[in-house]
This record gives C-alpha cells, structure tokens and sequence, in this order.
C-alpha cells in the first residue's frame, strides 16, 4: 500500500477539515435564507443609499409597501450615512398619510446636522399631511433658519399639513425674493392653493407684475385671480400677454380671460386679434374665450 508522508497526511486532514467546515457554513446558510428570508422591505431598505434611481425606486416601493415597513426603516435615521438617513425619510413620506407612525422620528430629522435631511424630513412631513400637526413648531424653527430652500420648503409644509395661512404666508412672501426663479414659480403656485385665505400674498404677487421672467410674471396673474376671485384689474396684462404672440403664454392667457368672463370685456379687441392666428389651437381658444366674456354660449 502506497504510503504518504505525515506532513502531506497532515496537509489532507486539514484541508478536509476545511472543506467539511466550509460545507457546513454554506449549508447553514442555505437553511437560515430559507427559513428565515430578508423580508421584502429589508431586501429594499438595503438600496437606500446613494442619489441613484435605484434607491429612488426602492423608497417608492416601500412607501406602496406602507407602515409595515416603519420598524425597519427608523433604525436609518440613526445611520452614519447621510444617504441612508435622507431616503428613510423619502421612503416613510412615500407612504402618504399612512405613514403617521413614523412622524416622532421625522420630527427628530428636522435637527438633523446634513441639510439634505431636513430637507428630506420636511418633504416626508408635508406628504403626510394633518397627521404631521405636531411637527408644527420644529418646522417654524426651522423656517427661521438662514438656508433660504429650508426655509421655502418649512413654508409649504406649514400650510399643507395644517392648512392655516400663517404663518406660512410671512415665510413665503419673504423667501420669495431671496431664490430662483424656478422656487419663485413654486411659491407661487401654493401662494394659489390658498385661495381666498391667501388674500395677504396679493400685495407680494402685484410685485412681480415689473419682473422680466413672462413664466412668474403670468404665474403671479393667475394666482391673483385664484386669490381674490376679482379679474377686472387683471385684464390689460392678461392682453398683453395675448398681443405679445409668445406661444407659451398667449393660449394661457386666452384660457384665463374666459375664466374671467364678461369683467374682461375690455380684452375683446385682443382677443378677436387672437382669432386671426395662424395657429388653429390659439384660434379654436381665441373664438371660446370671446364667447365666454361676451356672455354666449357655445
């Protein structure tokens, strides 16, 4: 019989011993993946990091997944990654209303020391809606802060969570000169949302009448109409709008004045101009706003 020398028996036994412990490891692990698989929100939870579209669709579908998901998703908001913490906060947002379980830790993220993260909590506060009321004293001590976008974004939440006016409306007539124009264009449409509560924003929206920017210019028109409900005083802009022949405007235009109806009686000469377009779509809305304001009926 062939013999071997110890050394090399002793190098076979203990590569069998790995080999046997690497068998039971890989066993083990089969066993506990199968009696004890990653639930679908920790499978998700582990591509929250990053600003990728992967870890966008994962907190969208752990928002569908709901507050089943809050239990593992809290634990995030103490992570040392940033990333981590902001799309926890996306992920409890993406769940709506339903997601009123995690508001005491969403409050907690308003102190957060990365700005993303506010930001992320108080987007994830306002998409939650009237269950996030207690949050209403962090979010005015945040819109007191000098980081203009935090501020903006504390003074939608304000009123979407709660509805009331003030003090979201001070917040956003102030920030409302110190950003872009994109932002500018934001508060302006939730200056709309108000309506009739909105009636203090009118004076800041008649400001932006002597901007050069046609898109808050228009936006600043229509959200005054929304407002006060009183279109008269906005019709020779609104003609102006029709006259310049700027086609991103000039059909909005149209659109509103009908809306307005017979108070804009004085825009009819512009209007009738509009039905010599030779676009048909400004024409067909040109011939319907005239109708409107004359009091016809189609």
């Amino acid at each position: 019989m062939r013999r071997f020398h110890p050394i090399f028996q002793e190098h076979r036994v203990k590569l069998g011993l790995i080999a046997i412990a690497i068998l039971v490891i890989a066993t083990t692990l089969v066993f506990l993946t199968t009696a004890f698989p990653l639930s679908r929100s920790g499978r998700l939870i582990a591509h929250l990091r990053n600003d990728d579209d992967e870890a966008r669709h994962a907190a969208d579908e752990l928002g569908e997944i709901g507050p089943s998901a809050i239990p593992e998703l809290l634990p995030l908001l103490s992570s040392s990654d940033a990333s981590r913490r902001y799309w926890a906060c996306a992920a409890i947002g993406n769940m709506r209303s339903r997601g009123s379980e995690g508001v005491p830790a969403l409050i907690a993220a308003l102190s957060d020391g990365d700005d993303d993260v506010k930001a992320g909590a108080v987007s994830a506060l306002q998409k939650i809606g009237i269950s996030a009321l207690p949050a209403v004293p962090e979010l005015i001590r945040l819109a007191a802060q000098t980081n203009n976008y935090l501020r903006l974004n504390a003074g939608v939440a304000l009123w979407r969570i709660s509805h009331e006016p003030e003090p979201a409306l001070h917040i956003l007539t102030n920030v409302v000169w110190v950003i872009e124009p994109y932002y500018q264009d934001r508060v302006i449409r939730v200056l709309s949302e108000m309506e009739s509560e909105g009636l203090g924003a009118v004076p800041t929206l008649e400001a932006f009448r002597s901007v050069k920017n046609s898109r808050l210019r228009f936006a600043a028109l229509r959200a005054r109409w929304r407002i006060t409900a009183n279109g008269s005083n906005l019709v020779d802009d609104l003609s102006g709008f029709v006259t310049n022949k700027d086609d991103r405007y000039q059909e909005l235009a149209l659109e509103l004045l009908g809306e307005i109806g017979p108070p804009a009686s004085q825009s009819t000469q512009a209007v009738r101009i509009a039905l010599q377009s030779g676009d048909l779509r400004i024409r067909r809305t040109a011939r319907k706003a005239l109708l409107q304001i004359e009091g016809s009926k189609e």
